[in-house]
C-alpha cells in the first residue's frame, strides 16, 4: 500500500493533514517520538481483533468523564489512564498503544505520541480510542500528525467495525 491510493486516502506525513497553527514543538517530529522500538512490545496489533495486553488491564472509561471528553472538560493527567492512541498504518492495519505510558527519550512531557507507532514514517489515520463498558469502544480522529481527514471519516469507522465485531463502535469525533 505504501505507493497506491487506498480506500483511506493518501498517506500523510506527521502534521500534514494540520489545519490549525502547531506550537514549536509539533512542528515537526523529534526523535524521541520516532522511537517504534522502544514500545514494539507494547504496541498491539489490532488486525486479529481482541484487546491490547498492556496495560495489563484494560482501561476501561465510565461515563462521567467520557461525557467530560466529549465536552472537553477533562484533565488530560485523568485521560491519559483511560486513552488508547492509534493509527491505520501503511498496510492499513490499525495499531494501538497506551497513551499512559511514559516515553523516556520525549524531552519535554514523557508523553508517547502517534509517531511511537509510525516512526515517525507516513501513515493513513490516527486518534484516540477509549474502552467503555458493554464491549464499547469510543474512537475519534483526535491525532494531531494524522487526523483531520474527515471525508474518510465513515471508511474509518467501518474498519474498525470489520476488525472488532464483538464490540459496538462509537464515533465520538472532533473532541
Amino acid at each position: 500500500m505504501e505507493n497506491g491510493k487506498s480506500k483511506f486516502g493518501d498517506l500523510t506525513e506527521p502534521f500534514g493533514r494540520s489545519k490549525r497553527p502547531l506550537p514549536p514543538h509539533k512542528q515537526r517530529v523529534e526523535d524521541g517520538h520516532k522511537n517504534r522500538e522502544l514500545f514494539a512490545d507494547f504496541i498491539h496489533n489490532a488486525k486479529n481483533n481482541g484487546t491490547p495486553n498492556h496495560p495489563s488491564e484494560l482501561q476501561i472509561i465510565d461515563d462521567d468523564l467520557l461525557n467530560l471528553i466529549k465536552k472537553r472538560e477533562y484533565d488530560k493527567s485523568i485521560k491519559k489512564k483511560y486513552c488508547y492512541i492509534w493509527v491505520i498504518n501503511k498496510d492499513e492495519i490499525i495499531e494501538i498503544l497506551w497513551e499512559g505510558l511514559l516515553n523516556p527519550e520525549d524531552t519535554l512531557f514523557n508523553e508517547v505520541k502517534h509517531t511511537n507507532i509510525t516512526a515517525g514514517e507516513k501513515a493513513f489515520h490516527g486518534g484516540e480510542l477509549f474502552f467503555g463498558k458493554d464491549n464499547t469502544i469510543y474512537i475519534n480522529n483526535g491525532s494531531d500528525r494524522y487526523g483531520d481527514a474527515k471525508e474518510f471519516w465513515t471508511v474509518v469507522v467501518d474498519h474498525f467495525k470489520t476488525i472488532y465485531k464483538k464490540y459496538k463502535i462509537e464515533d465520538i469525533q472532533g473532541i
